[in-house]
């Protein structure tokens, strides 16, 4: 069994033949750091699954901003899914090195007609991103900018053991939760100082989650 067919399995929990059909059509591309996988605006008939490293989706609105929109993980489907051949509305860059398999999205469609076991995870990811992008919205409108920080942080650790590894980027960490360098800068010193939160050079770990979480505010 490939690499290539070993992760589609994993990830789509089919059998190895399934897996092995779902590979075949794939091509595998590898990026450098910072490298743009997707640019928003241009015309996207291709469909990528990550499946080494970490990408980002963001957007540039047309006062001239940009947004952060998603962090990718191995695992995660983007590009033209449903839409064939539409412009891309983001671009996706490559957060260090980082490999993913492509697919012609008209063919991944037709894969997606065989074998119900890549819309169940298209499904669940989609549904995933919804609920975050609602609780990012819901906390905008609802929280300070120091609550923002602090949800972000409890939002990115708690999946991967209160650990957020890399750790966030506090200037790209600022953009994503429309606050300032300066804020998120003091609010993570902050948390240091009381023992809340401790860094590494590999991680931003949460030591006391249940504190961190009676700060939301």
């Amino acid at each position: 069994m490939s690499g290539l067919t070993a992760f589609v399995r994993e990830i789509f929990q089919c059998q190895e033949d399934v897996a092995h059909c779902i590979a075949k059509a794939a091509t595998e591309r590898g990026y450098r750091p910072g490298a743009a996988i997707v640019r928003q605006g241009d015309q996207c008939d291709e469909t990528f699954l990550l499946t080494v490293g970490r990408a980002r989706a963001s957007a540039v609105g047309r006062d001239g901003a940009s947004v952060l929109l998603h962090d990718f993980a191995p695992g995660d489907l983007f590009g033209a899914t449903v839409r064939p051949t539409a412009p891309s509305d983001v671009d996706v860059t490559a957060l260090g090195v980082a490999r993913v398999a492509v697919f012609i999205a008209l063919d991944f469609l037709r894969l997606m007609e065989r074998h119900n076991c890549i819309g169940m995870v298209l499904s669940r990811l989609l549904l995933a991103r919804l609920k975050t992008a609602n609780k990012r919205l819901v906390d905008r409108n609802t929280l300070s900018a120091v609550g923002r920080i602090h949800a972000e942080l409890l939002r990115r650790a708690e999946p991967n053991g209160w650990s957020i590894s890399p750790p966030p980027v506090l200037a790209a960490l600022a953009l994503e939760l429309q606050t300032t360098r300066e804020t998120v800068s003091r609010t993570v010193s902050a948390l240091e100082r009381r023992g809340l939160v401790r860094r590494t050079a590999e991680a931003l770990i949460i030591v006391a989650p249940r504190r961190l979480e009676s700060l939301v505010d």
